[in-house]
């Protein structure tokens, strides 16, 4: 058996997945107006595990950064344009990586926790 093996009772957080509303611009470009919940399942539970955090300066402010990883069950209809809620905060989803133990049975999502972003 191997040391690293998912189990179910691993996935003790609740996550929400939530998507952009697209709208078209005044010079015809996408603009996101909003965020709402996807349609099927928004929530879904996940194991949390966070990787790193830091700060740096971007657009002329410090900002902290802090890099999270999330397991959770195989889904399709997740891509990286969407977010993560969990616990009123919002993370960037930055990569989606299958895991090939079960035969796609599980996904890590690595995300971005996204300063003074709120999600209610």
């Amino acid at each position: 058996m191997l040391a690293h093996k998912i189990l179910i009772g691993h996935l003790d957080r609740e996550i929400y997945f939530i998507k952009p509303v697209i709208v078209d611009g005044d010079s015809n470009e996408d603009k996101i107006t909003s965020w709402e919940l996807i349609a099927d399942d928004p929530m879904v539970n996940a194991r949390k595990f966070d990787v790193s955090g830091n700060t740096a300066v971007i657009d002329d402010r410090l900002t902290y950064y802090q890099n999270t990883e999330w397991t959770i069950r195989h889904r399709d209809d997740i891509n990286t344009q969407m977010r993560i809620v969990y616990n009123t905060q919002v993370y960037e989803i930055l990569n989606i990586l299958q895991l090939n133990e079960g035969r796609n049975r599980w996904m890590r999502i690595t995300t971005n926790l996204l300063d003074q972003i709120y999600f209610t």
